[in-house]
């Protein structure tokens, strides 16, 4: 309709429906061969999120589903953390591997979860508020010292690795 009111012929719009490759970032297909299928979606709504998991999970019904989430923006997080937390927890994604049992805003939280709940897995982002990441990633040796630190950041690339690596952190 845009296009007939653009006074485009009927060629012109087929020829530019034929090269459109869809929105960057929107269920982007970067590996899809019949073992391995990668594909990167920039759902940062927890409605986004529900309705990209369901269509991976219609998509590839007998295949095992890992996911990814990386917050974006610490505002979006504390936000719609309810709503995360909420889908994350009654999603029965693969609820026998894993089991979430707390979400935190910042820092302090994080240490007094760690503390309390002594997980298997602790995921950080590198930037919270109160303590950061790799703050909270020393403290967790002494206050889970059995639990494994990975931190998850925006940033498209990071220059700290000796630091992150020396308060204990397996995965960046």
């Amino acid at each position: 309709v845009v296009a007939k009111q653009l006074n485009l012929n009927t060629k012109q719009i087929v020829a530019a429906l034929a090269s459109y490759k869809g929105v960057k970032r929107r269920f982007e297909y970067h590996i899809k061969t019949p073992k391995l299928v990668y594909i990167d979606d920039y759902a940062h709504h927890p409605e986004e999120l529900k309705m990209c998991i369901s269509s991976v999970k219609e998509l590839y019904p007998n295949k095992k589903i890992t996911g990814i989430f990386q917050p974006h923006l610490f505002s979006r997080t504390r936000d719609f953390l309810d709503e995360f937390a909420d889908y994350f927890r009654h999603s029965k994604l693969d609820q026998q591997s894993f089991e979430i049992v707390a979400l935190c805003t910042n820092g302090d939280e994080a240490l007094a979860e760690l503390g309390k709940h002594q997980p298997q897995l602790a995921l950080l982002d590198i930037d919270m508020p109160g303590f950061n990441g790799i703050e909270v990633a020393r403290q967790a040796k002494i206050l889970s010292p059995n639990s494994k630190i990975m931190i998850w950041s925006c940033y498209p690339s990071y220059t700290g690795f000796q630091e992150l690596a020396q308060a204990g952190v397996k995965s960046y």
